[in-house]
């Protein structure tokens, strides 16, 4: 039950932090398309 837990606790927290990374990547590349 605990290496489950620590592995959905894993789980989230990468998804936690790829989500904020990949939104700020995809802004970047729009701001980069509609600068151009």
């Amino acid at each position: 039950m605990v290496p489950v837990t620590l592995g959905a606790l894993a789980g989230y927290l990468t998804l936690g932090a790829a989500v904020p990374v990949l939104a700020v990547g995809a802004a970047a590349t729009v701001v980069s398309l509609v600068a151009a």
